[in-house]
Protein backbone atom coordinates (compact mmCIF):
# COMPACT_ATOMS: atom_id res chain seq x y z
CA UNK A 1 0.00 0.00 0.00
CA UNK A 2 0.95 3.53 -0.73
CA UNK A 3 1.72 5.96 2.07
CA UNK A 4 -1.32 7.77 1.60
CA UNK A 5 -3.80 4.12 1.46
CA UNK A 6 -2.40 3.39 4.41
CA UNK A 7 -2.82 6.56 6.83
CA UNK A 8 -6.67 6.34 5.27
CA UNK A 9 -6.85 2.96 6.47
CA UNK A 10 -5.74 3.76 9.85
CA UNK A 11 -7.90 6.63 10.34
CA UNK A 12 -10.91 4.66 9.44
CA UNK A 13 -9.89 2.33 11.75
CA UNK A 14 -9.05 4.94 14.75
CA UNK A 15 -12.38 6.49 13.99
CA UNK A 16 -14.39 2.72 14.69
CA UNK A 17 -11.70 2.45 17.73
CA UNK A 18 -13.45 5.56 19.03
CA UNK A 19 -16.82 4.87 18.69
CA UNK A 20 -16.32 2.08 21.51
CA UNK A 21 -17.70 -0.60 19.24
CA UNK A 22 -16.24 -4.08 19.06
CA UNK A 23 -13.95 -3.65 16.82
CA UNK A 24 -10.28 -5.30 16.42
CA UNK A 25 -7.63 -4.65 14.16
CA UNK A 26 -4.16 -5.65 13.47
CA UNK A 27 -1.16 -4.21 11.23
CA UNK A 28 1.93 -6.39 10.29
CA UNK A 29 4.85 -4.00 9.65
CA UNK A 30 8.16 -5.31 7.26
CA UNK A 31 11.30 -4.45 8.56
CA UNK A 32 11.15 -0.80 6.35
CA UNK A 33 8.05 -0.11 8.21
CA UNK A 34 5.50 -0.44 5.47
CA UNK A 35 2.11 -2.73 6.35
CA UNK A 36 2.42 -5.89 4.51
CA UNK A 37 -0.72 -7.42 6.41
CA UNK A 38 -4.07 -5.66 7.88
CA UNK A 39 -6.63 -7.40 9.38
CA UNK A 40 -9.80 -5.80 10.90
CA UNK A 41 -13.19 -7.46 12.55
CA UNK A 42 -15.51 -6.48 14.65
CA UNK A 43 -18.45 -8.25 16.18
CA UNK A 44 -20.85 -9.33 14.07
CA UNK A 45 -18.38 -10.49 11.77
CA UNK A 46 -16.79 -12.76 14.31
CA UNK A 47 -20.66 -13.97 15.41
CA UNK A 48 -20.97 -15.06 12.00
CA UNK A 49 -17.89 -16.81 11.67
CA UNK A 50 -19.08 -18.57 14.98
CA UNK A 51 -22.10 -19.16 12.74
CA UNK A 52 -20.41 -20.53 9.45
CA UNK A 53 -16.42 -21.14 10.66
CA UNK A 54 -15.46 -19.81 6.99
Amino acid sequence: MKGGEIMTLVESIQKRLNKGTSFYNAIQMDKHTYATNVFWTDLKSRLDYGSFSD
